[in-house]
């Protein structure tokens, strides 16, 4: 059995308490989805577990994600791909999903996640951390919480109430803000991954704003990310990478493209939309999307039904003359930031980003000091081509972003604000 009294290394190598050889406590992280998953949705965690490591904190992890390698601290709780049909629960999961909690996975996992946590320890950890989505880790997390009789810590990287994704339909709203309030009463800690999430949150729960913080989603120090040599080639990239979830589109923008390269104001391939990873949106009309294509001003890149290596896609990054976010949403809630911004903004060449007037995302941009130029979705078609032409004029020659992107998206320095709050909560 795996205890808090293990002593082996964490998976980068570094001793599991090297600040000074202090123990500051046991921490129980449950992460649905964790490193090797390429997910976007893993790295947060895996930051946390990585850097709350190194500041003292022997961190155990449970996550249904398999690993590639034996760790001591990371406890594989396998799920299945979806509700059985062969059991009375599986059906009672089936009608869940149907009619209350649409859209929300692993209602399996959770009671072992949940069995798995008591197993872990021999005595309570100081802390219990959950991240959603999947919400079925903070079900994992309230029920540990009540067992162990610890504090618990709700870390979002979604909204819950308002969400698209699990928000379709009157009652699904409904269950939403149950499900939402629930959480909020109950966590002692709840974390938002944009302010403009936690400003949300504390006009819509005043009496438990004292206990709503946020985190940026950010970027691992230790990663190497850094513009490459752009390769020679006869028109400049404008690369997106990452699935293009439904909501975010960027049909607007394509059709811009199809525009300026028909009409003479741009030359054909001048400037091409290449895409890696999946894509759930309707780009175009496929006669437009072969005219585009036809013009070179068009790419998908590797299967369009899921996203490549972080290998291949930071590569991607790297070597584009230009990047695009895509941040339209269908809710038109402008509180999210898709992660791969911090990757953009690291590498430094101009972005392109599609999103609301006033977003975290436009306001990040306008304070990281990168080039960049951003479309909304009210825009008449012209100002979407003097957009598209402006960025065409940009210098593709990196910029080093401004000293506060470096010190608020750094997930050493966020994990270690995190650890200040696993503090205050033991004392």
């Amino acid at each position: 059995m795996s205890s808090i009294k293990d002593t082996e290394n964490a998976p980068d190598g570094h001793a599991s308490n090297p600040a000074g050889g202090a123990n500051r406590g046991a921490v129980l992280l449950i992460a649905q989805t964790f490193p090797p998953s390429n997910m976007p949705g893993a790295w947060r965690p895996y930051r946390f577990f990585k850097y709350l490591t190194r500041s003292g904190f022997d961190v155990h992890v449970v996550t249904a994600s398999a690993q590639h390698e034996e760790n001591p601290r990371i406890h594989h709780v396998p799920d299945q791909a979806g509700p059985s049909k062969d059991t009375l629960g599986g059906w009672g999961q089936i009608f869940l999903r149907k009619f209350f909690l649409h859209g929300y996975d692993a209602l399996g996992w959770w009671s072992k996640a949940v069995r798995e946590g008591e197993r872990i320890f021999e005595r309570a950890p100081r802390a219990i951390l959950s991240t959603s989505p999947p919400e079925a880790a903070h079900f994992a997390g309230r029920a540990l919480q009540g067992r162990l009789r610890v504090p618990w810590i709700a870390d979002f990287r979604d909204p819950i109430a308002g969400n698209d994704r699990t928000s379709p339909t009157p009652l699904s709203r409904w269950s939403n803000r149950f499900v939402e309030r629930r959480i909020f009463r109950e966590a002692d800690l709840l974390i938002a991954n944009t302010d403009a999430a936690a400003e949300q949150w504390r006009r819509r729960y005043p009496d438990w704003a004292p206990k709503i913080r946020h985190l940026w989603n950010g970027f691992d120090p230790d990663e190497a990310l850094a513009a490459e040599p752009i390769p020679t080639r006869s028109g400049r990239t404008l690369t997106h990478v990452g699935s293009i979830y439904l909501g975010r589109s960027p049909r607007a923008l394509v059709a811009s493209l199809l525009r300026l390269q028909t009409d003479g104001r741009m030359e054909p391939g001048g400037l091409s939309l290449v895409l890696h990873g999946a894509t759930q949106e309707e780009l175009a009309t496929p006669k437009d999307l072969d005219r585009l294509k036809g013009l070179g001003g068009f790419e998908q890149v590797g299967d369009p039904t899921r996203l490549g290596s972080r290998e291949d896609t930071g590569r991607a990054m790297a070597t584009s003359d230009y990047l695009l976010v895509l941040d339209f949403h269908a809710s038109k809630q402008a509180i999210q930031v898709p992660s791969k911004l911090y990757a953009y903004l690291r590498i430094g060449r101009p972005i392109a980003a599609l999103t609301q007037r006033g977003s975290p995302t436009e306001r990040i941009l306008e304070r990281a000091g990168v080039p960049y130029v951003c479309m909304y979705p009210d825009d008449p078609p012209e100002t979407f081509d003097a957009n598209l032409l402006a960025l065409r004029e940009l210098s593709t020659e990196p910029v080093r972003a401004s000293e506060w992107f470096w010190a608020e998206f750094d997930g050493k320095r966020q994990a270690e604000r995190l650890a200040d709050w696993i503090g205050e909560l033991g004392d």
